[in-house]
């Protein structure tokens, strides 16, 4: 014999099936902490944290501290804030440009002789790999011809005339193994 469900968990069912929006998500949250409805009560957090810093603007850090309760809105707050601290670092790590006689080694294989000032910009292999984000100026499908001699020849294996011999297939395959593709 099957149960009838109770009218909590037909209006819980019925509220889980329809898209949270931001301008009602407190209220759900709290209709949810009320009835112990706790599916829809994770539901609500998840959109609360996944969209924290809009409703904290929307709503107001007071209506928020009401809503979630000072312990759940600090923690909150306290993954935001390192969140937007990782994506800030994440942001911030572009490379630093070589000496100009790094970039000519690179160009000319001797390391010596004056430095033309038409020569690329040599970059160091952290501030071009996948991932990053990378300087200005540089062909992302070309990211290896940015690193000096010595890099290249560490990341890659072989030289940068090797390299450049190579089958575009196996370019390809050694940029990949770098992240560099």
């Amino acid at each position: 014999m099957s149960s009838v469900p109770t009218l909590k968990t037909l209006i819980e069912q019925s509220l889980l099936q329809k898209s949270i929006r931001t301008v009602d998500v407190l209220r759900t949250y709290q209709y949810a902490e009320m009835v112990h409805a706790e599916r829809l009560r994770q539901k609500c957090l998840k959109f609360i944290v996944d969209s924290f810093p809009a409703l904290r603007e929307m709503a107001g850090e007071e209506n928020l501290r009401v809503a979630l309760g000072d312990e759940l809105f600090e923690t909150i707050d306290k993954n935001q804030q390192e969140t937007d601290l990782e994506c800030q670092k994440f942001a911030s790590r572009k490379g630093q440009v070589l000496e100009p006689k790094a970039c000519e080694a690179a160009i000319s294989g001797t390391g010596t002789g004056p430095v033309d000032s038409r020569a690329p910009v040599c970059y160091p292999y952290a501030a071009l790999k996948a991932g990053v984000a990378w300087p200005a100026g540089v062909d992302p499908n070309s990211r290896e011809a940015y690193l000096s001699e010595e890099e290249f020849l560490q990341v890659m294996g072989v030289t940068q005339n090797a390299f450049n011999e190579l089958p575009v297939w196996k370019k390809n395959m050694l940029k990949k193994e770098a992240s560099l593709f």
